[in-house]
């Protein structure tokens, strides 16, 4: 069995920091493995997992307790939560994402102190103040950390003498059907129609923006960084292949983006934080202005753009946004949600997991026991599972067989699709833990 399991989402955000929980861990001497929760082909592996202690990117209520922990690996007392979604707007916190029903028994890593009174007010016992695990990565310790603007842009083309913008987008409502939004309209305190909406309207405007900036001149690169959850329809795709400039790209983290980019542009992602902490210049782009109650309080007074012209002006002058937060400091904002405190995030957040393995302090109480459930299509996915390892083998029989059949070469390609998005591979993993064995000792010294 296992020491630590730790279980994660979407591998681009949560990447580094779960391979630097995992590498912290072994180096104090436990068993650790990963686990997406993406990937389909996934569900046929966890009849051979078992930890004692689970790591969760997220825990809500009796449905995630059941679908990822009891139907995935049997109940079990010792569950951490990463909550990696902890910054909300207006109420929607105490309402949609804050921890019930039987997850208010678990530990929670919370990354300030507004995320752990929430939910200590909500009933959550163990709402520990870790700080931002992600946030590491842009301490001292960290420096050279991230490639080079000019080994980056080599790899996708982009001119590294001209000013680069890097968009975060946060159009995740993109795509959604009539179906999702009701189902989310009864989990939310506001209209997701109208928050529909606002998504589309506002992502066509900047769109625009976008277009004429890159229509006026030749002086600017713009890198689109779509959510992971967004749909990359044929508008930002068409205009891609318009302007050479204008590039969507998906990979590599946020903070590799922000590092290396002049001017970070946002509409309403919580990765502004990473920016402010990067101090980069960090400009909200809102061409229609948002009801008091949608925005985030601690980008209430952030410098923003809602015409072209005003767009125009603060990325060609980029020292003015500097300015501005010189005038209209966000510190004790974002203090509120953001600890910043002496030492790293990640070595606070295994001790306290090491605590957990050699305690019952923080046990769930009263948890019924619970048999893990046979995946669906468990043969199905067998099958397809021991396929598509051979057809990555270059297995003569299976490529043949792709040869002849268009249903079983599209499977393949999906699954190689998926997996690409979804999976830390053994190359990406031992990278990461190349670059942490060059810099371990300056970090725990």
């Amino acid at each position: 069995m296992l020491d630590v399991l730790i279980l994660y989402e979407h591998k681009n955000r949560e990447m580094e920091s779960v391979l630097l929980l995992k590498y912290e861990l072994i180096k104090r001497g436990y068993s650790v493995a990963l686990y997406n929760l993406s990937y389909e082909l996934n569900n046929s592996k966890s009849l051979f997992l078992n930890a004692r202690l689970i790591v969760t990117p997220f825990f809500y209520g009796n449905y995630e307790w059941k679908k990822y922990i009891c139907d995935l690996l049997g109940s079990h007392k010792k569950i951490c939560n990463l909550q990696w979604e902890q910054v909300y707007n207006g109420k929607s916190g105490e309402n949609i994402r804050t921890p019930k029903e039987i997850a208010k028994k678990a530990v929670h890593i919370c990354w300030g102190p507004e995320s752990s009174e929430r939910l200590k007010r909500n009933g959550c016992k163990n709402a520990i103040i870790t700080g931002a695990i992600h946030l590491d990565f842009l301490k001292p310790g960290f420096s050279g950390w991230y490639k080079s603007r000019k080994k980056l842009f080599r790899e996708f083309g982009i001119d590294p003498s001209k000013k680069t913008l890097v968009f975060i987008s946060s159009f995740s409502y993109l795509g959604l059907s009539k179906k999702s939004l009701e189902a989310y309209n009864r989990l939310t305190d506001f209209d997701t129609f109208d928050f529909y909406d606002l998504t589309v309207r506002s992502r066509d405007i900047i769109l625009s923006w976008f277009e004429k900036l890159l229509s006026e001149g030749n002086d600017y690169n713009i890198i689109y960084r779509p959510h992971p959850g967004e749909l990359i329809d044929e508008k930002i795709t068409g205009l891609c292949r318009k302007y050479g400039r204008l590039y969507c790209i998906s990979s590599y983290s946020v903070k590799q983006w922000i590092t290396t980019s002049d001017v970070i542009l946002n509409w309403y992602s919580t990765a502004g934080t990473e920016a402010f902490f990067a101090g980069k210049a960090n400009l909200f782009l809102r061409p229609i202005p948002f009801d008091e109650n949608m925005e985030y309080e601690m980008f209430s007074d952030s410098c923003k753009a809602a015409t072209y012209e005003s767009f125009r002006y603060y990325v060609s002058n980029d020292k003015q946004i500097s300015d501005y937060y010189s005038d209209h400091p966000l510190d004790e904002k974002i203090g509120k949600y953001y600890y910043n405190g002496e030492g790293y995030t990640f070595i606070r957040i295994c001790d306290l997991i090491e605590k957990m393995l050699h305690s019952s302090k923080y046990d769930m109480k009263n948890i019924r026991p619970a048999r893990r459930k046979l995946p669906d299509h468990l043969l199905k996915n067998l099958i397809k599972y021991f396929l598509f390892t051979r057809y990555k083998a270059k297995d003569p029989l299976v490529i043949k067989a792709c040869d002849y059949s268009r249903k079983l070469r599209n499977s393949m390609f999906k699954c190689s699709e998926s997996e690409t998005e979804n999976i830390i591979t053994r190359k990406e993993e031992k990278a990461v833990l190349r670059k942490l064995d060059r810099i371990y000792d300056k970090l725990v010294r």
